[in-house]
């Protein structure tokens, strides 16, 4: 499974501090790949035959034990159903409009005062892309990261999108993140034609790669960073909603995974 979190109203007064470094997800993820490392080591080839239903037998065993495990995951892990999720983000104004049962893509949308949110997310994109001061210049201490792993899946780094269009004035779109459950701005651009902001057809890929995204938003005057998360809390995405997309994000990407575990089963077995 490949590994792939934007806004939270602080005071002026207060100092943002960056969250901690270790990610869970991404330890369950090395936990995947040692588990399934230490069962089937690297294979040399030698004289000694491996007969086809031995392999088979194998891939298998090892498929049983992870699907079993992943499903114990799941069922400890996740505090609230997605009935209840979903009723979380209706309860916050918010709509799901796309889910990650078809496809990896969720969509929340809601419309307030002739303006429409939307926010999109891929659950599967957890730790794709982590914040510089997520592992400071000190050396890496990898036991130190692996003893962390129990911290809980709130460590995640889920990148995030959110677009705030008003008809006939263009959108706003402020790409980011989520970790513990709290939303953080990356960069802010504003797109006159929203259909080059919202539209995911390749043939607006080219105006949205030439758009000026600006500098980075931890360049920006701290005023004008405070005043950006109070505009985006008062949006509606607030670190209620952030927890919300936490909790479905888990559950729907390892929904993803366990289904994807048992199609391969079923397809060896076959």
């Amino acid at each position: 499974m490949a590994s792939r979190m934007v806004f939270r109203y602080v005071n002026s007064s207060v100092t943002r501090v960056p969250v901690g470094r270790a990610l869970n997800s991404t330890v369950r993820l090395q936990s995947r790949m040692l588990k399934i490392r230490s069962v089937a080591p690297i294979r040399q080839f030698t004289s000694s035959f491996i007969s086809n239903k031995k392999s088979v037998d194998e891939v298998l065993s090892v498929l049983k034990d992870e699907i079993k495990f992943e499903e114990k995951e799941l069922s400890e892990k996740t505090t609230n159903s997605p009935e209840n999720v979903f009723k979380g983000f209706d309860k916050l104004g918010f709509k799901v409009t796309k889910t990650a049962d078809a496809e990896d893509i969720v969509e929340l949308k809601k419309t307030e005062d002739g303006e429409e949110i939307v926010i999109r997310f891929t659950p599967s994109d957890v730790n794709s892309s982590v914040p510089e001061d997520q592992f400071p210049d000190e050396e890496f201490d990898s036991q130190e990261f692996m003893d962390e792993e129990d911290e809980g899946w709130s460590s995640m780094i889920l990148p995030v999108k959110a677009y705030i269009t008003k008809p006939s004035n263009g959108t706003l779109v402020f790409d980011g993140y989520v970790q513990d459950a709290t939303f953080n701005i990356d960069q802010i651009s504003m797109f006159k034609d929203s259909k080059v902001a919202l539209s995911s057809e390749p043939e607006f890929d080219a105006a949205r790669r030439s758009t000026y995204w600006g500098p980075s938003f931890q360049e920006l005057d701290q005023r004008l960073q405070d005043a950006y998360y109070k505009y985006v809390t008062d949006k509606g995405l607030s670190d209620d909603l952030a927890a919300l997309i936490t909790e479905y994000a888990y559950f729907a990407e390892s929904s993803l995974y366990l289904k994807s575990l048992k199609d391969i089963k079923a397809f060896i077995e076959a």
